[in-house]
């Protein structure tokens, strides 16, 4: 999942925004 520093989606940028911000929620969330 992880993509190389400065990768943009030429169709989907923001959508790759808010899947980044998924990402970092789900590291700060606790592992149950």
């Amino acid at each position: 999942m992880h993509q190389p520093p400065g990768f943009r989606h030429p169709q989907y940028p923001e959508h790759v925004c808010l899947l980044k911000k998924s990402l970092y929620g789900l590291k700060q969330a606790p592992c149950a």
